[in-house]
């Protein structure tokens, strides 16, 4: 079992480039992540792509985690359902017929 500090530890390792480590978290946590995004998506293949993008962010952002006396999980599940989110907005808009550009427009009457 991975504990608390095991998992900040491999973060702070991927902050440093380590791909053991990266290799490390991934096996200790896409797990529970997957399982997020699928909750999320209610679909398995959108979840595992998601999944992968999930663990882009963490390779590219773990420098910015602090350890704040949180749980790191906490931080890994907020970016898988955030992104996961951000999935099926775009999904939602995409069956709307919208593609994101267009803007929620109020009357104005000035000139």
């Amino acid at each position: 079992m991975t504990t608390r500090s095991d998992i900040e530890a491999l973060i702070a390792r991927v902050a440093l480039r380590d791909r053991g480590a990266f290799g490390a978290l991934y096996d200790a946590t896409s797990g529970k992540l997957l399982a997020i995004c699928l909750s999320v998506l209610k679909d398995r293949e959108e979840a595992e792509d998601t999944l992968q993008e999930v663990f882009l962010r963490i390779w590219n952002k773990a420098d910015r985690y602090a350890v704040t006396g949180h749980s790191p999980m906490t931080w890994l599940i907020t970016l898988a359902r955030n992104i996961a989110i951000d999935r099926l907005r775009a999904r939602q808009r995409a069956q709307n017929g919208q593609d994101g550009t267009e803007t929620d427009t109020l009357p104005d009457s000035r000139p």
